[in-house]
């Protein structure tokens, strides 16, 4: 029966994937390449410490820089695509990241690699709004949530390939990872130029109207409260990359390499089924699939201390994969409907820094609880701040969802 249902759906996602505007595929081809370059953010920490002997204390100082970058990146370059198209943006950060990615590779003096770690977190956070803005441009309203898991599926298929390619390339030096990365960013960016140079946007009332004219998101309840659901559930997810691989070691005795492990089984699940799952519940509606997908989210973490053993760890896995897989087309899709109506690049820049911003806020949540009440309490903190995430969202999702009218859509 299951892989009855999977084979329907991939036979739907077929036909899906060929009604979508060329720019989309191009879009999802450019993310593929740019991630399968390499993975260097995940050996920042090794190379500045192993390779170049700069002390741990100055390496968290240099990190927080580059997500400090990240941050201030997604907010910036989403409000300059108010004024600047989309397409000359997406580029030039595609071809950027790619230079201070060759630099860094090559640079020696300290305060040049603060430099180069900043402007890359710029360039990578402005690369977020940029994307989901393009896809908005590119889509019909009716098709953005198949758009983004096309591009989101690309994008997470190139992290898996890159995770390998990246672990051989480090075999060799770490400036290797530094130069494949660098090389595919520029790749990336060369192709969107070529693809999208006859390129014209849909109509889009924020972008036609006056500089300066449209709805800007501060005063948007029903936004704002969709970003706050986003950043709780942001926290939980994000304990994945700070304190996970502590309590697997202190709780159930396994080594890092599950983590490897449980990375893969995400960017494969994500990269094979974002596409057919979310083709599979489109029907299903706006509402259902976010609530269904921030409680499997909220559940893979907070059910942790229930088990022990790789096999339970494994099912965690299973289980808040497919909640991100349920929730993240839901809320793109949301926040580019809401976009639509006033000034986009502050709609996307404010999404895109909540979830850049994620890897400052997490590990100080996580850490704190995990020091004062140990790892148990950790999870069950998550599960109760994930009942709130489900409480705010929902709320501002039928919020978002309800026409000048009043009256609600039932999706």
């Amino acid at each position: 029966m299951l892989f009855r249902l999977l084979g329907a759906a991939h036979l739907g996602a077929q036909r899906y994937l060929s009604s979508l505007p060329p720019t989309i595929h191009s879009l999802a081809l450019a993310v593929f390449v740019n991630r399968v370059g390499g993975a260097a953010k995940a050996f920042f920490a090794l190379y500045l410490h192993d390779a170049r002997g700069i002390e741990l204390t100055t390496v968290g100082l240099l990190l927080s820089i580059n997500g400090a970058g990240v941050v201030a990146g997604s907010f910036l370059m989403g409000i300059l695509s108010d004024r600047w198209p989309t397409r000359k943006l997406i580029v030039f950060t595609l071809l950027a990241s790619g230079l201070s990615l060759l630099l860094l590779a090559v640079v020696t003096p300290l305060w040049l690699i603060g430099i180069l770690l900043a402007v890359g977190g710029l360039l990578d956070g402005g690369f977020r709004p940029l994307n989901q803005r393009l896809i908005m441009e590119a889509s019909p309203e009716a098709q953005r949530r198949r758009a983004h898991a096309t591009v989101r599926a690309a994008l997470n298929l190139g992290v898996g390939v890159a995770g390998i390619v990246s672990g051989w390339l480090a075999a060799f030096g770490f400036v290797w990872v530094f130069l494949a990365d660098g090389l595919g960013s520029l790749g990336a960016g060369a192709l969107l130029a070529h693809t999208l140079r006859g390129f014209t946007p849909l109509p889009d009332p924020a972008r036609t109207a006056e500089p300066g004219a449209g709805r800007l998101p501060y005063g948007d309840g029903p936004f704002m409260l969709l970003l706050l659901a986003s950043l709780l559930f942001a926290i939980i997810y994000d304990q994945f990359y700070s304190t996970y691989g502590t309590y697997l070691r202190d709780a159930y005795r396994l080594g890092p390499v599950w983590i490897g492990y449980m990375y893969s089984l995400n960017g494969v699940m994500v990269g094979l089924l974002q596409i057919p799952l979310t083709v599979w519940t489109e029907s299903w509606g706006y509402r259902l699939n976010a609530a269904l997908g921030g409680a499997m989210i909220t559940a893979g973490f907070a059910l942790l201390p229930f088990g022990s053993g790789p096999r339970w760890l494994t099912a965690t896995t299973l289980i808040w994969t497919l909640g991100e897989l349920l929730l993240m087309p839901q809320q793109q899709a949301l926040v580019m409907r809401r976009a639509a109506t006033g000034r986009s690049g502050h709609y996307f820049g404010l999404y895109a820094a909540v979830w850049g911003g994620r890897g400052l806020l997490a590990p100080l949540f996580g850490t704190q609880i995990y020091a004062l009440a140990g790892g148990n309490m950790l999870w069950y903190a998550c599960g109760a701040l994930g009942l709130v995430a489900l409480l705010v969202q929902q709320g501002a999702i039928r919020s978002v969802l309800a026409p000048q009218g009043g009256a609600i859509n039932p999706q």
